[in-house]
């Protein structure tokens, strides 16, 4: 007796347990009916109700509905059914003709309707009825424009209808993952939400292609490229990266010295020993990309010196030939007018070539810096604390006397 009750316990408990997982209910969908509006059925509209139950039928055989295609409707015509069943005309159409069709295609649930010729476009029909229950669990009318009847147009019409028939979302499910906690997700470089316990789900995304990424800051983004089909979910895992060069605040220079070798780590680590650089000890090397200042500076320099060359040389020039004039004047000895003021003008002549050669000094200095070196390209260089480090040098010194005029030029290498 005692065995008894145990077996049959676990057969409760079984079938318990298969009805709570049972499969999903079936449906049958019709292939939809094209109806006269009086001028008569032409072959355009024929080919708009096909393609349009072949795109609810499609959109009924995602996994992700609620409803599952009854085998063996996938080619049946409701005016053939109609015709099979034996409904009159007055019952064609109606809830016990079409459960009968039901019945017949042992499904739960029927899917029906008809296509209308309009002005615009089409009209278009659509009931589901509880097979069992001869119930009209829900009806959907909707105006195709003319202009949207093209295959991928009633494809996607198809969808949205089933949908809509069937109270199913018009959108889709996005799940997108990440190991970035706190990330944003952007959809088509808007905003969208933020990962939260490696990822984050977007509803009711509209049916399209879409590009979704993932930004947090110091990761490079990260994007991809997805379709969402209404009604259905996909997945897109996005795993982010740490930005090259980024790393934990570290920025600690190593030792310098005597150590050899090249300098190491990178991402804000330390920076292994350099070379000796001489010059006293505790000296550090720090490596890095150091921008130099701009050619523009030289460039200008240049340009003022060669006016002070030219300016300079043609003050010596006018003075000279002052002078020069005076020289051949009897009355222009030492002591007189005529002579002193040939001495001013011989004094001029030398300032103006002390002015030329200055400026002519500067602008070789500006030539050579604006448009010959490479001081203006950004360089990988190494810049020292704590000790002294030699580096080129250029001066000019301009000499001026009573007697004449000139300049020192000194570059250091």
């Amino acid at each position: 007796m005692l065995v008894t009750v145990v077996a049959l316990a676990m057969v409760v408990v079984g079938t318990t347990g298969t009805a709570l997982a049972g499969p999903k209910p079936t449906i049958a969908i019709l292939g939809l009916e094209v109806k006269d509006d009086g001028g008569g059925i032409d072959e355009k509209s024929v080919k708009v109700a096909r393609a349009l139950s072949e795109g609810l039928r499609n959109q009924a055989k995602k996994a992700s509905g609620p409803y599952t295609i009854a085998a063996g409707s996938t080619d049946k015509e409701q005016v053939d059914m109609e015709l099979l069943i034996g409904c009159d005309d007055e019952g064609a159409g109606g809830r016990d003709c079409m459960a009968k069709i039901g019945s017949e295609l042992t499904a739960d649930y029927l899917l029906y309707g008809g296509v209308t010729k309009s002005r615009s476009g089409y009209q278009v029909s659509l009931t589901l009825l509880s097979v069992s229950s001869k119930t009209k669990i829900r009806a959907v009318n909707e105006n195709i424009p003319g202009k949207e009847t093209g295959p991928t147009d009633l494809e996607r019409w198809g969808k949205s209808m089933y949908l809509r028939v069937t109270g199913g979302s018009a959108g889709g499910t996005l799940v997108v993952e990440s190991n970035v906690e706190g990330a944003t997700v952007l959809l088509d470089s808007q905003p969208k939400g933020r990962i939260a316990k490696g990822r984050a789900e977007l509803r009711d995304v509209p049916e399209g292609r879409y590009k979704v990424s993932v930004q947090a800051e110091g990761y490079d983004p990260e994007e991809m490229v997805v379709n969402v089909d209404a009604g259905g979910e996909v997945s897109a895992t996005l795993t982010m990266r740490k930005k090259s060069g980024g790393g934990d605040d570290g920025g600690g220079v190593g030792p310098g010295g005597d150590g050899g070798g090249d300098g190491g780590g990178s991402g804000g680590g330390e920076i292994g020993p350099g070379p000796d650089l001489g010059g006293g000890g505790g000296g550090k090397l720090i490596e890095g990309t150091v921008s130099e200042d701009s050619r523009t500076g030289w460039k200008v320099m240049a340009g003022v010196g060669l006016a002070g060359l030219i300016g300079g040389e043609a003050m010596a020039f006018v003075y000279w030939q002052k002078y020069s004039d005076r020289e051949d004047q009897p009355d222009c000895g030492v002591g007189t007018p005529c002579g002193d003021e040939g001495k001013k003008e011989a004094r001029m002549t030398n300032i103006g070539h002390g002015v030329a050669a200055v400026s002519g000094a500067v602008f070789l200095v500006g030539v050579y810096k604006g448009f010959l070196s490479s001081g203006g390209k950004r360089t990988e260089s190494s810049a020292v604390i704590g000790r002294q480090r030699s580096t080129r040098q250029v001066s000019v010194s301009p000499t001026l006397a009573p007697g004449g005029g000139g300049a020192t030029v000194r570059i250091d290498f």
